[in-house]
C-alpha cells in the first residue's frame, strides 16, 4: 500500500507549483523554491507519517488543464526532481499532455 499526492491538474498543489498561477509575493510564491514549498512540505508530512517507500507522486509539467501553465517547467521541476530525490520517495509519476 502507499499514497500518491496529486500534483497535477490544476490541483492546489499544481497551483502552488506553476508561476502562471501562483503570484503569490511571500514565501509560497515568486522562485522556484518558494512555489515548490508547499509540495515539498507536505511529502515531508507524508514521509514521517507512511515513511518514504511507501509515498509517490503526480505531475504534468505540461498540461494545460485548467488553464495551467509554467514559462519553465524545465527548471520548475528539474528542482522539484532533485529534492524529491533526496528524500528517496518511491516514485515520481509523469503525465503527458492530452494530445486531442
Amino acid at each position: 500500500d502507499g499514497l500518491e499526492l496529486h500534483a497535477a491538474n490544476g490541483y492546489l498543489i499544481d497551483s502552488f507549483i506553476r508561476d502562471w498561477t501562483n503570484r503569490r509575493q511571500d514565501k509560497w510564491g515568486g522562485s522556484v523554491e518558494n512555489r515548490g514549498r508547499l509540495c515539498l512540505e507536505v511529502i515531508d508530512q507524508l514521509i514521517a507519517v507512511f515513511g518514504p517507500g511507501r509515498i509517490g507522486i503526480r505531475f504534468s509539467p505540461v498540461g494545460r488543464t485548467n488553464d495551467m501553465y509554467d514559462n519553465d517547467p524545465i527548471s520548475t521541476y528539474t528542482y522539484l526532481v532533485q529534492e524529491l530525490d533526496k528524500r528517496n520517495i518511491a516514485y515520481i509519476h509523469f503525465l503527458e499532455p492530452d494530445e486531442r
